[in-house]
């Protein structure tokens, strides 16, 4: 069964640190298929005028329907991924998914 959690990854092409944590990711994905990881393409992405954006790429997000996310800004490790949804489930008010 998927989580309800949904990581929300914000990069920019071209970003080092971005490129770099792109593959932990994937890692982590693969450990953990159940969580869905969408990615946000800063560059590319019409943010509506007024709404949040992120101030800083890679932004990792921790989303659960429509409360307010729980987020990272910088490079990651699969651990430091794997820590961080640890710590944002309780916040959305989940069970920890891994």
């Amino acid at each position: 069964m998927r989580s309800p959690m949904e990581l929300v990854f914000i990069y920019m092409d071209g970003c080092p640190a971005c490129e770099a944590t792109k593959p932990a990711l994937r890692v982590f994905q693969s450990k953990h298929p159940l969580i869905k990881v969408n990615y946000i393409d800063l560059l590319t992405t019409k943010w509506p005028e007024g709404s949040w954006s992120p101030e800083a790429t890679p932004t990792l997000l921790a989303t659960f329907m429509g409360r307010k996310p729980v987020g990272y800004v910088g490079t990651m490790s699969v651990e430091e991924i794997e820590k961080f949804v640890r710590i944002a489930a309780p916040k959305l008010g989940l069970p920890v998914p891994l």
